[in-house]
């Protein structure tokens, strides 16, 4: 479970940030997207960055 949780978040803020830029992103709105609370997304993730890095991490191994 909360690996799905991880994976919808990298997601929608692939997605998030491809539209909107790292800057023009921001958990609020993330969450809302997903159904989410803050705290859930931080549950996961300590911070935006932290996301950013798991979305390169991935396609640096892709």
């Amino acid at each position: 479970m909360a690996n799905d949780t991880k994976d919808r978040i990298l997601e929608a803020a692939l997605e998030m940030f491809s539209q909107n830029g790292y800057a023009g992103t921001n958990i609020r709105e993330l969450s809302a997207s997903l159904g989410l609370v803050k705290s859930g997304v931080y549950k996961h993730y300590e911070s935006k960055e932290a996301i950013w890095n798991a979305l390169l991490d991935q396609m640096i191994a892709y």
